[in-house]
């Protein structure tokens, strides 16, 4: 039942019922995790409703990965609600035209490892601020009020949760590539020029999480 009413949810941020039902066949056979599935089709449509786009991508799978639901959720979701606040934010008003609002997320995983990739067409994070953002209490959401409750939790929790699992945690800035005077020029992501004038790119930011599994418990000797 929860799946088919996220699955009514998502219809409306996909291409009618027959995005949504494609998705939802998707994450039903790749994903064995029904908290997960509920969760990935409950954040398209939450996004969608804030004006952003987000892709599940086809190759994202989840198999008998032992960690804790509620660690998935805290995971996963708060590293797509961040990159949902970020996207938002590199997209000021009128600005529409030239900056998409997108999030690409793949998680895949097995019984050796768990990689979650979450990218964002945000603005990004100067690498001297990267460890603060996953500080409790830190924000890029200025308030001329001060400090608001709530705020700076989510990448601090998703650290907790890398780190209960000896895991890891990367961002980095997507290079892409542009086209200038006929030849293919890399570039930051950021601006890239073009016959004289300056045109904004979509580069990407991406946060990648990789757990490791945990060891099988051997029962004690006396057991």
């Amino acid at each position: 039942m929860q799946l088919q009413r996220y699955a009514q949810a998502v219809s409306f941020a996909t291409d009618g019922l027959a995005g949504a039902q494609r998705l939802t066949d998707q994450l039903l056979s790749a994903v064995d995790e029904p908290v997960l599935a509920a969760l990935l089709l409950g954040k398209v449509a939450q996004a969608h409703e804030r004006g952003v786009e987000l892709v599940v991508t086809e190759d994202t799978r989840f198999e008998s990965f032992g960690i804790d639901a509620a660690d998935l959720v805290t995971l996963v979701g708060n590293l797509i609600d961040n990159a949902v606040d970020a996207a938002l934010a590199a997209d000021p008003a009128g600005q529409a035209a030239r900056r998409p609002r997108r999030v690409t997320v793949a998680v895949q995983a097995d019984r050796e490892a768990c990689v979650v990739r979450v990218a964002d067409t945000g603005p990004g994070l100067a690498p001297d601020r990267i460890d603060d953002a996953f500080r409790l209490g830190w924000t890029t959401k200025a308030d001329p009020a001060g400090p608001v409750p709530g705020r700076g939790i989510g990448l601090a929790l998703v650290r907790q949760v890398v780190r209960r699992y000896a895991g890891s945690v990367t961002v980095k800035r997507d290079r892409e590539t542009a086209e200038r005077d006929g030849k293919t020029v890399e570039h930051d992501g950021e601006t890239v020029e073009r016959d004289g004038r300056t045109v904004e790119r979509d580069g990407e930011t991406v946060f990648t999480v990789r757990l490791p599994a945990r060891p099988a418990t051997r029962p004690g000797r006396g057991a």
